[in-house]
């Protein structure tokens, strides 16, 4: 199991702490978006707004390519 965190706003709706059974960051925001059925759209709807978000893991800043990893 990960502890997954969610912080600020995003953790507000979507709740701040979540333990899932994953391997990739990928994988995080699919298993949250399984579970509450509005990550994917929350994060397409702050794109429109022009809102960014990051990616870390153990403190390192995650890139698009290395989702998967």
């Amino acid at each position: 199991m990960v502890k997954v965190f969610l912080h600020g706003a995003l953790g507000r709706e979507m709740g701040n702490e979540w333990n899932l059974d994953i391997a990739t960051p990928r994988e995080a925001f699919r298993a949250i978006d399984a579970n509450n059925n509005k990550l994917l759209n929350y994060f397409l709807e702050k794109e429109k707004e022009g809102v960014k978000y990051c990616v870390f893991v153990e403190n390192d800043n995650v890139n698009l390519d290395q989702l998967d990893m």
